[in-house]
């Protein structure tokens, strides 16, 4: 089966949102786990203290928002996964908990489903990590409809973590140049910080905390296409061929040594938001596979330097970019539509505007818009 057809694509189907909500490339598998029966042991009142922290229940609201409208997600299976993680927890509250820790960054949806991934894992007893605390930016401000006050918005990663951790492990600061920030970061001695789509410049400072460095997932085979739009770019040049790169974070932006890469060949249909998903659920693995390499810091050793003479850039995306130009050929203006889904694709026809969402090759001078 193409990635294609395994991304919803297939003849006949239309929408955006099918598309977006319905991806079969979305990590969906959330598992409903097996709790231990062998729990015999009445906790005490301090880790019955420590458990009303971390398993306070709660806005249900809230929660069926985020994971039955933002993601396909069971809400009973998500509860039972909570349950399983907060009895892991209960059983750690008994003994310090000596395995690596992960300190993770990341902001919007995408990396809330690398977060995921990662809670999930780490509540298994025979994980080697722990996630010690998540960052993320500060809610987007906004200013309510309904009451006129100005609000803030969490961003997808404050909210899933909000779910899972105690708020003293939750950190979004205004820059990660902070010293108060930095100062608890330095208390927490991570052993690796993992950061994905996190939107921020880390300083020299904050690379120095870590006892084996940050590493960051990147959804292209760098050195091609670093910068903030790399699938979108890597789209509209109409690449057959992309991929995932897990690197050492450097100051310079995505040009540290790379640990290990993946390749993925794609159809000319597939979207940028699906393809988006699928490359951070890769690298995800690629992380999972090598940390243990990274904690005893042979992946330093072997990370492999970018040449700098196959350096690309894939600058951000601009709204006027989704304005299709009549001009161009029916494979630029494909490439265009499914690759500019941030800000949607306008065209003009009869001075009324269309937004199109999809669009297929007949032909390579016809194309098909829906």
């Amino acid at each position: 089966m193409s990635l294609r057809q395994n991304c919803g694509l297939a003849a006949g189907q239309t929408g955006m949102a099918h598309v977006l909500r319905k991806s079969a490339l979305r990590p969906l598998a959330v598992s409903v786990w097996q709790s231990k029966s062998n729990a015999s042991v009445l906790p005490t009142v301090s880790q019955l203290t420590t458990l009303r922290t971390l398993c306070a229940p709660p806005a249900l609201t809230s929660l069926r928002e985020w994971h039955t409208k933002q993601h396909p997600w069971s809400f009973s299976k998500l509860q039972t996964a909570k349950r399983a993680f907060c009895e892991t927890a209960s059983s750690a509250a008994a003994a310090p908990d000596t395995r690596a820790k992960v300190v993770f960054l990341g902001t919007p949806e995408v990396a809330a489903d690398v977060l995921f991934k990662l809670l999930k894992i780490s509540q298994d007893s025979g994980s080697p990590f722990q996630i010690a605390a998540v960052v993320t930016q500060p809610g987007k401000v906004t200013i309510s409809q309904k009451t006129g006050k100005v609000v803030s918005k969490p961003h997808p990663v404050q909210v899933l973590a909000r779910e899972w951790l105690p708020p003293e492990v939750i950190l979004f600061p205004e820059k990660a140049s902070d010293e108060d920030f930095l100062a608890t970061l330095e208390a927490m001695q991570p052993d690796v910080c993992l950061t994905a789509a996190y939107g921020k410049v880390l300083p020299k400072k904050f690379l120095k905390i870590p006892r084996c460095g940050t590493v960051n997932i990147h959804p292209s085979l760098l050195p091609k296409y670093r910068g903030a739009a790399p699938v979108q770019r890597a789209l509209q040049a109409g690449d057959t061929e992309v991929g995932v790169s897990l690197l050492y974070t450097v100051r310079e932006m995505d040009a540290g040594p790379v640990i290990a890469q993946e390749t993925v060949t794609i159809d000319s249909g597939i979207q940028a938001d699906a393809l988006l998903f699928h490359l951070f659920a890769k690298g995800t693995q690629l992380f999972l596979d090598n940390l243990e390499s990274i904690l005893s810091k042979q992946a330093q050793e072997a990370a492999k330097e970018q040449d700098p003479a196959h350096v690309t850039h894939a600058d951000k995306l601009e709204k006027n970019e989704g304005l299709l130009r009549w001009s161009r050929s029916a494979t630029e203006l494909h490439n265009q539509v499914i690759s500019n889904l941030v800000f949607g694709n306008l065209c003009y026809s009869f001075n009324n505007i269309h937004f199109l969402h999809k669009s297929n090759i007949i032909h390579r001078n016809r194309l098909v818009f829906v």
